[in-house]
């Protein structure tokens, strides 16, 4: 339980099972800390992580800690630091850099219904350098069409991805539950699986939503009324 309250990196399943990628994002924030206090050596380090990464194939495994921080998936960050970077100095990609994470991304989908994925990549950290690379690109691609293709995208899509971290937290737990439902429910009277499955899905959502509605927004705004400045404090300078 410690460690999966606290997102301490362990060779069990923590509690909840989705957040073993929480614990590569608290190793990740704890390098971003580096941005703080000297930008050189916040580059230099995820330089250095990122070749640590690709050449950790070349040696054997065995230690949990050090394989976590040169897991492959920890490539994905420095992928979104890239696009980050581009996109602060104004190179917001363009229709061409869409279409190609588009296409890269419903690729993987196509084949991973047609093939073994896996055995088509060959290693993991091939196949997770294509899905990060897909996806940087797809949301690169995403920044020129906001800011300057002018495209306004529906708010219910905003107000989905605002939710999406509730529902990535809820939807587990939720979709246990709504198992046992179902299979009580199907005891009684039988139900064809795909309406089952779609039902599960769209209420495992609803309990994200309302999880983001009841919780997670509340207590972010409380936060930031307390831990942030006003833009009035931050132009005065007056923040205690």
């Amino acid at each position: 339980l410690i460690p999966s309250l606290f997102l301490i990196p362990t060779e069990k399943s923590p509690a909840l099972a989705p957040s073993w990628t929480l614990m590569h994002e608290m190793l990740f924030y704890s390098v971003f800390s580096l941005w703080y206090l000297s930008r050189r050596a916040f580059v230099a380090v995820l330089a250095l992580w990122g070749a640590g990464i690709l050449a950790s194939g070349l040696f054997p495994g065995g230690q949990m800690l050090l394989d976590f921080a040169l897991n492959a998936h920890n490539l994905e960050f420095l992928i979104g630091v890239a696009v980050s970077w581009l996109v602060a100095r104004g190179y917001r990609g363009n229709w061409a850099v869409l279409l190609t994470g588009l296409l890269l991304v419903t690729g993987f989908a196509v084949g991973s219904h047609l093939t073994d994925i896996d055995q088509l990549f060959g290693s993991p950290i091939a196949r997770i350098l294509y899905l990060g690379t897909a996806f940087g690109l797809l949301v690169w691609g995403l920044c020129f069409a906001e800011e300057d293709a002018g495209i306004r995208f529906p708010r219910a899509l905003v107000f989905l991805g605002a939710a999406s971290y509730s529902i990535y937290l809820v939807h587990e737990p939720a979709i246990a539950l709504l198992n046992r439902a179902a299979s009580a429910l199907h005891g009684w009277q039988p139900v064809p699986a795909e309406p089952l499955f779609l039902g599960i899905v769209c209420l495992a959502t609803l309990a994200g939503i309302l999880y983001h509605v009841g919780w997670e927004r509340p207590v972010l705004r409380f936060l930031k009324r307390k831990w942030l400045p006003t833009p009035r404090e931050r132009s005065t300078g007056a923040v205690t």
